[in-house]
């Protein structure tokens, strides 16, 4: 299994807690719901600032050799230390923004959801 690893180029990492569940309106106008897993599960959205060419390649390549395969991502928390969690890619595209407050320096937002 491949690993992301967290690097100097994230910048902020945000973290959103799913619990889905079935919602109803009965035909008295009472709302229901009860949960669709048992589990939580989290999506991840890494915002990575100020990279190279190369990195941008390398980057475009583990996300096509890793698009639908499960892989392991190492973060890194100041308050609890380093996390594992095995996620999939949440997005079928990746939307580079060439940053020219340092020329040839890129941008990214890459989503990924655990499994």
């Amino acid at each position: 299994m491949a690993t992301w690893s967290w690097d100097e180029n994230v910048v902020s990492l945000k973290e959103v807690f799913i619990k889905p569940s079935n919602r109803q309106t009965s035909p008295a106008g009472w709302s229901m719901a009860r949960p669709r897993a048992t589990t939580n599960k989290r999506t991840f959205i890494l915002q990575m600032n100020y990279f190279s060419y190369a990195e941008k390649n390398a980057i475009r390549d583990f996300f096509d050799a890793n698009q639908g395969i499960v892989f392991t991502l190492n973060t890194q928390d100041p308050n609890d230390g380093s996390e594992t969690y095995d996620v999939i890619f949440d997005q079928d595209s990746l939307e580079f923004i060439y940053q020219k407050v340092y020329p040839g320096e890129y941008s990214l937002d890459l989503r990924v959801k655990e499994v």
